[in-house]
């Protein structure tokens, strides 16, 4: 929508908003429907739920909006990431280690240690014995360096810039 496309209808429509659908039963504030940073939502107080799609901020029903605020918060990204897929479970003398798909490749892990698995071996053909060695060779590796750290702690650049010296300009005609 743009300056030269938009309608009278759609203009009112928009000055409308923060629509207000209904007050909340409990506590008898509003609930309300608008356009926000990261799309259309519904708000109560302090809680935001997104809507499905833009139509929804005019249209949206007193349940529905009532529905969607009482629904616990869906965690996108989180969720996401906290669900790995099992490819096979490897079990010796009652010992069990994982061969989880990981976002960065296929990985196996003992509940505490975690290990890639090298591209060179196929991940469904991981035998318990060869789980075992990665893993201990992971634990048996000097931890790795954090990200942009330089040794010894200070960044190097600063360090070794050389500090400008303050000059003072003298006034014109003195």
């Amino acid at each position: 929508m743009t300056e030269q496309t938009v309608t009278l209808e759609e203009a009112l429509k928009l000055l409308s908003l923060p629509r207000e659908v209904g007050l909340h039963p409990d506590d008898n504030q509003p609930i309300v429907t608008n356009f926000g940073r990261f799309g259309p939502y519904v708000k109560h107080n302090d809680e935001f739920r997104s809507l499905e799609s833009e139509d929804d901020v005019f249209s949206i029903s007193f349940d529905a909006a009532l529905a969607l605020l009482r629904a616990p918060k869906m965690s996108r990204r989180r969720g996401q990431a906290s669900q790995k897929k099992t490819l096979k479970e490897l079990t010796n003398n009652g010992k069990t280690i994982k061969l989880l798909a990981g976002r960065y490749g296929p990985y196996v892990t003992d509940g505490t240690t975690n290990a890639s698995v090298p591209k060179r071996l196929n991940p469904e053909s991981v035998t318990f014995e060869q789980a075992t060695e990665l893993l201990e060779a992971r634990r048996n590796a000097a931890p790795s360096p954090r990200r942009g750290a330089a040794p010894g702690g200070r960044r190097r650049a600063a360090a070794a810039a050389p500090r400008a010296r303050k000059t003072t300009r003298k006034a014109a005609g003195a």
